[in-house]
């Protein structure tokens, strides 16, 4: 799972440890920042199958595929949209 996190996160561990640092004055291992993701995984999955569907639920779904580079590799990035709910789709 740490792996999935990592590969999908759009900040290296290291920038994101200088981001909180900067913008709340907040000193966080990049260890302290994996282990919040592993911890915080679960609870993110029930909220995402909860925007699906209320998305498959929509009358109306507009989409946006947008390219992205993820450490190196070329990818697609899916955005979903109605006026309840937002998904965002890696590959």
């Amino acid at each position: 799972m740490p792996n999935d996190i990592k590969g999908f996160q759009a900040l290296s561990y290291e920038r994101l440890r200088l981001m909180f640092r900067d913008a709340f004055g907040l000193c966080i291992s990049e260890g302290a920042l994996m282990n919040l993701f592993i911890r915080s995984h679960a609870r993110f999955k029930i909220k995402a199958e909860k925007a699906k569907a209320v998305l498959r639920a929509a009358r109306v779904v507009a989409s946006d595929e947008t390219g992205v580079r993820i450490e190196g590799t070329n990818a697609c990035h899916w955005v979903f949209h109605c006026k309840d709910a937002v998904v965002h789709q890696m590959p």
